[in-house]
């Protein structure tokens, strides 16, 4: 990551290490889940490695967080930007919030705002508020860095992005030597490890965590894309199981009636029928 030393950094580093001390333990030990997976598809699709933090910057990697915008998942897409690299969205999926194929699409919309702006400070900060408008600012006051821009002419973007880069910085130099910054050792999650099962009518993934004698929030961890907790109809589905799960979970899934496979009930609306009477 290209560092930067500027006040807003050493502002971030001190509220990290200070009272935002509890959250930002939370989001390092959150974290220990999915950097091992993320990670190398960053790498894969040629971004600086500690680009992974403008995940922790956004969401504290819960792909279940939702902005007031809208902006939904680990790498907060918002439905527009979502759909332009290929995220699924529709009544039973929000791939959005899963969290490979988020990161790939992030790798590629970042990277592609690193091909417009040829600096990483400018892209991450486009990824806060847009091509447009970076390169209006960039235009308006003559100016070619992030840093000289925000410093020079602060008025030029909002606050939320002039903070944003330096927040990124102050959350990578903390969380890759968190013992520099007064934090006692981090206990981090374990990776998430999986086995894949293939699913070819609506299932419930609670009631194949029934099955496996499993927290329903295992599973919901594993395929946070299903936002409904059911696979779509009408189409092939991949569940993520627990690792060593997998051929358990598949022959029971291969011998399960598929009016067995959820719970809902399905009924053909009626005259007379009302709301209240069917629920």
């Amino acid at each position: 990551i290209p560092l930067k030393n500027h006040p807003l950094v050493e502002t971030y580093i001190d509220f990290f290490s200070g009272p935002g001390r509890s959250f930002f333990r939370e989001w390092m030990a959150t974290s220990g889940r999915y950097i091992p997976i993320m990670l190398p598809i960053l790498k894969e699709e040629g971004l600086p490695a500690d680009t992974i933090y403008l995940a922790m910057i956004e969401s504290g990697f819960i792909p279940s967080a939702t902005s007031s915008a809208s902006a939904a998942g680990i790498w907060q897409f918002i439905p527009s930007t979502g759909r332009a690299y290929k995220l699924r969205q529709n009544f039973w999926l929000d791939q959005r919030r899963d969290f490979i194929a988020s990161t790939r699409a992030a790798a590629r919309f970042l990277k592609k705002l690193h091909g417009r702006f040829g600096d990483w400070h400018l892209a991450w900060a486009a990824y806060n508020a847009g091509g447009g408008r970076i390169s209006r600012a960039l235009k308006k006051y003559k100016k070619k860095d992030f840093w000289s821009l925000i410093d020079h002419h602060p008025e030029s973007l909002a606050k939320e992005t002039r903070h944003y880069v330096p927040k990124l910085i102050a959350a990578a130099l903390i969380a890759k030597t968190p013992e520099n910054y007064g934090f006692d050792p981090v206990e981090y999650d374990p990776p998430l490890e999986w086995d894949t099962v293939v699913v070819r009518s609506p299932l419930d993934i609670r009631r194949l965590a029934r099955k496996l004698g499993l927290p329903n929030k295992t599973l919901k961890m594993l395929n946070p894309s299903l936002i409904r907790n059911i696979t779509p109809p009408h189409s092939k589905a991949f569940v993520r199981v627990p690792k060593g799960t997998g051929p358990k979970a598949q022959a029971w899934i291969k011998k399960l009636p598929p009016k067995e496979r959820f719970d809902y009930l399905p009924h053909k609306i009626k005259r007379g029928d009302n709301l209240y009477d069917l629920a």
